[in-house]
């Protein structure tokens, strides 16, 4: 109430009279009066301020000017240009990357959006590609940058003719690696396993024999400096007689044991097996979990 008061007496001049009011006498009006003045000061048109009210909708293009929004849920029309439709060259993709930024000799007017143009080849690739990755959730944003460095490495430095040479979808190209490597072998069989509460969970079984033997014939696997040390691996029998610590298997009092009693005096591979498993059963949508 005191801020009010000092508020009135300090600014009394800039609260005038209504037009139509009668002239008050010279004695200071009371507080009541003075908050009726105010009221109705506030009703007319504030131009005290330094700053003019502006309608800021006022510079947004016209809907005239707008264009039509599409619906069209076709993707191989979603780029196709009209015969109104101007060709923009934004970033002038089949001559030189190093153009100056387009902006520059755009209109000052930032609210000018433009419509109705056809892209070059490159910004309507990345515009799909943006579209598609979008659609999905919980991807990682590098993805799109990955994938757009991904291409430009193939058909640069591998001179991948992406609109000649055959294109794999995920299915294809897991049969047609197993073809080429011989990677049949290492494909799970699925089970259907009933629990407790009658429900199926599906379990993948592997071939025992195709995976160990997958791991044998990888050279980057098999390889001398990824063996235990002092240790034969064609006979299973220890290099250095002298050598008396526990170390890997190979040093454990019932290794010779096992050795003779599996593979005697004859050319048998010793393969001491350390077997570890965790989940094996898939998700919803088919992968391992």
């Amino acid at each position: 109430m005191r801020s009010l008061t000092i508020h009135l007496n300090t600014c009394s001049n800039r609260f005038g009279l209504l037009p139509n009011a009668k002239e008050q006498p010279s004695t200071l009006p009371t507080l009541g009066q003075r908050a009726k003045q105010i009221l109705q000061s506030m009703k007319r048109p504030h131009i005290s301020g330094t700053l003019p009210n502006v309608n800021h909708l006022t510079f947004l293009p016209s809907n005239a000017l707008a264009g039509p929004a599409s619906t069209s849920d076709d993707q191989d029309t979603l780029f196709q240009s009209d015969n109104d439709v101007t060709d923009y060259d934004v970033f002038n993709d089949h001559n030189n990357n190093d153009t100056d930024n387009p902006t520059t000799t755009a209109s000052t007017n930032v609210y000018n959006f433009q419509r109705g143009i056809n892209p070059p080849p490159g910004v309507k690739f990345g515009i799909h590609l943006q579209h598609i990755i979008s659609s999905h959730r919980s991807v990682d944003l590098k993805l799109y940058d990955e994938i757009i460095d991904l291409i430009h490495y193939h058909a640069t430095t591998q001179e991948t003719n992406f609109s000649t040479n055959k294109l794999y979808h995920q299915k294809e190209l897991t049969t047609t690696l197993s073809q080429l490597y011989h990677l049949n072998g290492l494909q799970p069989t699925l089970h259907y396993v009933t629990l407790s509460d009658l429900s199926l969970v599906t379990i993948p079984v592997f071939d025992v024999k195709a995976v160990i033997l997958s791991i044998l014939h990888d050279p980057q696997r098999m390889n001398p400096s990824n063996f235990s040390p002092g240790y034969d691996i064609f006979t299973g029998t220890l290099t250095d007689a002298n050598n008396l610590k526990l170390n890997e298997i190979h040093t454990g009092s019932a290794w010779n044991t096992a050795r003779d009693f599996y593979c005697g005096d004859s050319d048998a591979f010793p393969l001491a097996l350390l077997c570890f498993y965790d989940k094996t059963h898939t998700d919803l949508y088919g992968s391992f979990s």
